[in-house]
Formats: structure tokens, C-alpha cells, sequence
């Protein structure tokens, strides 16, 4: 909640991606403003989880993914 705080990178690999969705969920529970939580950008890679506690406002696909 630090005004002088402009954006908070938090990256996860593997299992730490699916801490980062436990925490994130745990987050939305929280009283934070809109303009606080958008100081967030979330990364992750590698999760082995097959869903996530939020809905992603923006969605990167590897075009090289055998998906």
C-alpha cells in the first residue's frame, strides 16, 4: 500500500507458480483497490497445476508450445 511503490514484478516456476496462485487468490480476499492490485505483473512458467484460483486479464501463448 506504498504510494511510492509503482509496480511489484512476481515470478513463479513450477510448483512456486501455483504458490504464486494461492497467494494471488489469498490477495482478492483482501480490501486492496483496483489501482493497487494493478501495480501487480505476474509471470509464471512451467506450472504443473491444470487451473488457476483467477482468471488472467492478459494471456501469452508460446507459439512454439506442441499445444
Amino acid at each position: 500500500k506504498n504510494p511510492a511503490v509503482s509496480k511489484i514484478v512476481l515470478i513463479g516456476h513450477s510448483q512456486g507458480a501455483i504458490i504464486v496462485s494461492n497467494v494471488l487468490s489469498k490477495l482478492k480476499d483482501k480490501n486492496y483497490t483496483r489501482e493497487e492490485l494493478n501495480k501487480l505483473e505476474v509471470y509464471t512458467f512451467a506450472s504443473p497445476a491444470s487451473k488457476t484460483h483467477l482468471e488472467p486479464t492478459e494471456l501469452f501463448i508460446n507459439i512454439f508450445s506442441s499445444y
